[in-house]
């Protein structure tokens, strides 16, 4: 018999017979009935109702709350059915059990009330977009997704409430509320809960929403004053009946009266008669009159019940605590062994817990885990900073010392909680208290205390380093040489400058040299992931803790297909270059180099069934390479386009492409053989998966669909729409990934009637441009223009692991006389101001306001510069009263890889990643004057002549269009190039039109006839990014993939020199006049050369996120790690 059920038999007598004898007849029972184990919570519903309650509040034992619990089935489930429902009531009065067990009624209800059941804890603060992508990917079952904007997400929700039945409870929602304002005010950047709330008192069907909270949104307590359909219960303490029941679970003893008064004076509030009792229990040996001599100061005060309770446990026992409030999750005793740093107390920690436990101050899970009670948690969280205020102010570190307040391995949301709830808190609390700014404070404590630091135990410097990342401190010239830096965040402090040589870096995160990545492979065992992207480099990490154990270095482009071999031995990735390269992961070495593609080579997998490697590519061909010679053994004529995605069966039977028309084609593993052609998709398939069992092949393209193919039919199983390009589709077993150009990555199981959705996972910020998913534990990671790796529990939605990575990669350069303008991958534009005789320029203003990477910018004139980039926006930026200031003239919502000022900046051309030239009136407010249509293929870059008249574009297409500008007509075209052309420049006084393509050949044109009047096949030996010429006309400039700068005599037809000093490729040039030229390449590295004799005269970069960081002699860290950091400025050794 459960506790439950006692009560139930205890009830009527104790009306009669009053709260004394109710107590001792539940004493009795329970002496004589031995209580069944808690029953395991359950996930799922019946009746085809969809569950997810796994952040729920653990039911436990209800007492004295039978009319509040029938009054809240009526309002959820009965005739009575609310909109919205408000349980309000003080820490601690049970609100969350209560909603909890109203919850698990409806899950289980099989007359069908709600289609689903949905929990959501606000207790950590989830923004409101999250939680309303979570519920539109759950109740679409997969078929939507949010799309970033608020207005879309509300009116997509609000359809999915007009066809489906939701029970929804937010609990904790005065999380979200701001508590220093007048009541029911939400926080900042939180209004859109109210929103969200809205839509359940207006969808068409009867939904309701549960909230749960020490104080209610005012807007909710008008609601309940006006509308029939909305309530608010507040909860009152327990009867005496049910308290009694409750604190006779403990050995107490004394008078009826005593036992009264004990009661009466806590209110019936059910957590602090819980603490009161243990507390009674194990102090006084369940003396009530004891207890209550000691307690009659504030014993009603929930917070000095906790205090009590904590002013009396052990210093180990406080320790554990402490880190569980950090924690703000369920941690094992073993886990909790690991954070206590003294050994001999460590083999006291079981104990410690079961203390704590018996205090009612930690929960127990069914997993066996321990947890702080939430009402609990706040105090403690509250009495935790105060501590480290208090230490602050009379600098005497003890908790500071000790527990370290961050855990940069904890999932995305919980490090949120980390930095709003404790360093933030901190901040704001001592900006209150002190009369120092806390950046003062925090260099003070560092400066006196750095003794400290130097202990092996020590978590001071890693502390007052994540401090002064949430307060942008920087730490330039802070010196933590010697220091123990613990769980420091390296990827969100200021660190440049800053000393550590000697210092001892323990579970620190630091940024990577990684940028886009654009290729991911787990090993056959799952045990190491290999991912690669736009630097060329292939990075091995193990999955554990993605740290680096290899790099491979060869390929010259972007990487675009990675795979294992199944014996996990070998690993072939397919690049930009042309190439296929297989490599021996473990040593680094490129054992065999497969050619034969023309142009990009972009997918790549190990059919060992047949001993062969198939490859797909530019050229359109699908080409089977022997895995024991590495030699061609096959191809065929897949599309007439270029191939975007390969895939192929678990079994081996089956090869599917697919890429610019359209179209997925299936074929034969053994014998390349044509199987089937599946058409639908309208615009460009990009991705390919299969899944099985039953086998079914996932698709994904520009058009912004996943398709989920019967291979049997022919035929779409499912469709799942979205409003963004689909970049990555991913398969294991059942379950399905995909990965959309806004960022948005979500994550399905595959049944029989469609997608039932788990989750929407957040976190990238960019494209997603690849998934995988590994083999042994159901890991997917992804990767994306945001230069992160994640790593997901892709059943849950919760990042497990990620690695930052960051460059300084030069993405876009424009010059003038006496200024260089670069942008970068990091968003910002930078003015460098040239000096006389060779001295390197200085940064003289950034200009920030882009999202994304800088693709290209124009200075037009003296005072304006136009930008485009990763973010979608053209922007104008305009030098006045001594500064800079920036706005957004046309937001296209499509990467802008080039923009072009025609007179004199009036008008605008841009090149968007669609392959489209728009032509914007930037007196209209950049409006979209024309658009010029005619390439077949991507455009990748503009040029126009100086009035403006003419524009050049080079195309993917393989030819140059030349344009006129008054009225969008196609002039001609320039052909003869055999691959893409990614570089155009106009001589207009010469008559004359220079351009690079991919292979490195440079041709030179006539704009009278369109002839070509000189062909340069080996000027580069790899791509040619960009082209410039000279102010007047006379010289051009070429930047090669080979690390190169060829500077052209326009008037002579020919090549006057090459540049040579850059390492890394050369991604833009332009000239500064007639006798100064500017190039950057890859890493940021940017060059002034002398025109007349090709000596370099200065260079000068943007800074590196770790610029003069001195690491040298540090600990802690891998020569692999040492090694990336110094390429991100550092100083190692």
């Amino acid at each position: 018999m459960d506790v439950t059920a006692l009560t139930t038999l205890v009830a009527v007598p104790s009306a009669l017979l009053g709260l004394a004898t109710a107590y001792y007849q539940f004493r009795r029972a329970r002496s004589e009935t031995r209580r069944a184990p808690a029953p395991q919570r359950r996930r799922g519903g019946l009746s085809g109702v969809t569950v997810d309650m796994a952040t729920a509040a653990r039911p436990g034992a209800l007492f004295g709350r039978e009319d509040e619990i029938a009054r809240l089935r009526a309002w959820t489930g009965g005739a009575d059915r609310q909109r919205l429902v408000g349980l309000l009531g003080p820490a601690g009065i049970g609100k969350s059990r209560l909603a909890s067990e109203i919850a698990e009624a409806a899950a289980e209800r099989r007359a069908g009330a709600y289609d689903y059941v949905v929990w959501r804890s606000l207790k950590d603060g989830p923004a409101p977009a999250t939680t309303l992508a979570q519920l539109l990917t759950l109740l679409s079952r997969g078929r939507q997704a949010a799309t970033g904007q608020a207005a879309d997400d509300l009116a997509q929700l609000a359809a999915l409430l007009g066809r489906a039945r939701v029970l929804l409870v937010l609990d904790n929602v005065e999380s979200v509320l701001d508590g220093t304002t007048t009541a029911g005010h939400y926080l900042a950047g939180f209004e859109g809960y109210r929103q969200l709330m809205d839509l359940f008192l207006t969808a068409a069907r009867p939904s309701t929403l549960v909230l749960t909270g020490r104080e209610m949104p005012e807007h909710v307590h008008l609601a309940a004053t006006r509308d029939g359909r909305v309530k608010v219960l507040r909860l009152a303490g327990l009867s005496e009946a049910a308290a009694g029941a409750l604190v006779g679970q403990y050995d107490l003893h004394g008078s009826p009266a005593e036992l009264r008064g004990l009661c009466h004076s806590l209110s019936g509030n059910p957590l602090k008669l819980q603490l009161a009792a243990s507390a009674a229990a194990e102090t006084y040996g369940g003396d009530i009159a004891a207890f209550l001599v000691s307690y009659e100061q504030a014993p009603g005060d929930l917070g000095a019940l906790v205090r009590a309770q904590v002013e009396r446990i052990s210093p180990l026992e406080q320790h554990l605590l402490d880190w569980l409030t950090v924690e703000r999750t369920a941690l094992t005793v073993p886990e909790l062994t690991a954070l206590v740093p003294d050994r001999h107390a460590a083999r006291e920690v079981s104990g410690a817990v079961t203390s704590l436990y018996r205090r009612s101050l930690v929960e127990r899970t069914d997993a066996g885990q321990f947890v702080l009670q939430p009402a609990v948690s706040e105090y403690l969280t509250d009495s935790l900073v105060e501590r480290c205020v208090a230490e602050l102010l009379a600098v005497e570190p003890r908790v500071l010392d000790t527990v370290a307040l961050f855990d940069p391995d904890a999932p995305d949301h919980l490090q949120s909680a980390q930095i709003r709830y404790l360093f933030q808190a901190v901040l704001d609390r001592y900006r209150t208290a002190a009369t120092v700014e806390p950046a003062v404070m925090l260099h003070r404590t560092h400066t006196q205390l750095h003794d400290r630091t130097l202990r092996a135990t020590s978590c001071l410097a890693g502390n007052l380093i994540n401090l002064a990342a949430a307060e942008g401190v920087e730490l330039g010239g802070w010196t933590f040489a010697g220091s123990t830096v613990r769980r420091a965040d390296f990827t969100r402090a200021r660190v440049a400058g800053a000393d550590f040589r000697g210092a001892r870096l323990v579970g620190c995160r630091l940024h990577t040299p990684v940028s886009s990545i654009h290729a991911i492979a787990f090993s056959p065992d799952g045990l190491l992931v290999a991912f690669g992207g736009s630097t060329g480099d292939i990075w091995i990490s193990r999955v554990s803790d993605l740290a680096e154990v290899g790099r491979l270095r060869g390929h010259v482009d972007w990487i675009r297909a990675l795979a294992f071999h199944p014996d996990g031995r070998l690993l072939a990735s397919a690049a930009d270059d042309g190439t296929i390269r297989i490599w021996d992961h473990r040593t680094g070495r490129e054992v065999a180099r497969c050619t034969g593609h023309e142009g990009k080579v972009t997918g790549v997998v190990f059919d060992a069934g047949h001993e062969q490697l198939l490859s797909v590519g530019d050229d359109g061909f699908l080409v089977a390479w022997s895995t024991r010679t590495w030699r061609e053994r096959a191809r065929v004529r897949a599309h007439d386009c270029q191939v975007w995605a390969l895939a192929r069966s678990a079994d081996g039977d089956l090869i599917a492409t697919a890429g610019e028309e359209h179209s997925v084609r299936l074929w034969h593993a053994g014998t390349l053989e044509p199987h089937s052609v599946l058409t639908g998709h309208s615009d460009w398939v990009l991705s390919l998966a299969f899944t099985e069992p039953p086998l079914r092949l996932i698709s994904g393209g520009h058009d912004g669909t996943v398709r989920v193919w019967n291979l049997e039919t022919g035929a779409v199983d499912v469709e799942v729409g979205h409003g963004a390009w689909v970049w990555a589709v991913a398969a294991r077993g059942s379950r399905i990934a995909a990965g959309y150009g806004d960022g948005t990555l979500c994550s399905w199981l595959s049944g029989q009637d469609g997608p039932a959705v788990r989750r929407t996972l957040l976190g990238h910020t960019q494209r997603v441009w690849s998934l995988g998913f590994s083999g042994s534990d159901g890991l997917l990671a992804s990767g994306g223009d945001d230069e992160t790796l994640r790593l997901w529990d892709a059943s849950s939605g919760e990042c497990v692991r990620s690695l930052h990575g960051s460059t300084s990669q030069l993405c876009a350069l424009h010059a003038r006389a006496k200024e260089v303008v670069t942008g970068g991958a990091d968003g910002v534009l930078r003015v460098w101001r040239r000096h006389e005789g060779g001295a390197a320029p200085e940064p003289e203003a950034e200009l920030v306001g882009h999202t994304g990477r800088v693709w290209s910018l124009r200075v037009v004139g003296a005072d304006r510069i136009v930008s485009g980039g990763e973010d979608g926006t053209v922007r104008l930026w305009l030098y006045t009263d001594d500064h800079w200031q920036g706005r957004v003239v046309a937001d296209l919502n499509k990467q802008i890889w080039s923009v072009e000022a025609l007179d004199g900046g009036r008008r605008i051309a841009v090149v968007t990643e669609n392959g489209s030239v728009s032509l914007l009136d930037m007196a209209d407010g950049g409006r979209v004057e024309r658009e010029l249509a005619g390439h077949s293929g991507w455009v990748w870059s503009v040029a126009a002549t100086p009035d403006g008249s003419r524009v050049a574009t080079a195309s993917y297409d393989r030819t140059v269009g030349w344009w006129d500008t008054a009225s969008g007509r196609l002039l001609g075209r320039f052909t003869g190039h055999t691959s893409p052309v990614t570089g155009v420049c106009v001589s207009e006084p010469l008559g004359r039109v220079l351009t690079g393509a991919y292979n490195g050949e440079v041709r030179l044109w006539d704009t009278a006839d369109l002839s070509c009047r000189a062909v340069f096949a080996s000027s580069h030996s790899g791509p040619v990014w960009n082209a410039a010429t000279s102010p007047s006309g006379r010289l051009a400039a070429t930047a090669g993939g080979d690390e190169v700068v060829v500077l052209w005599d326009l008037e002579a037809e020919e090549p006057r020199c090459r540049l040579s000093g850059h390492h890394g490729w050369v991604l833009r040039v332009a000239f500064c006049d007639d006798d100064t030229l500017a190039s950057g390449d890859q890493y940021g590295n940017v060059r002034l050369w002398d025109t007349g004799t090709g000596h370099c005269v200065s260079t000068f970069h943007a800074p590196r996120v770790y610029e003069r960081l001195d690491l040298r002699g540090v600990r802690g860290l891998s020569a692999r790690q040492l090694e990336a950091l110094s390429a991100l400025g550092a100083t190692v050794g």
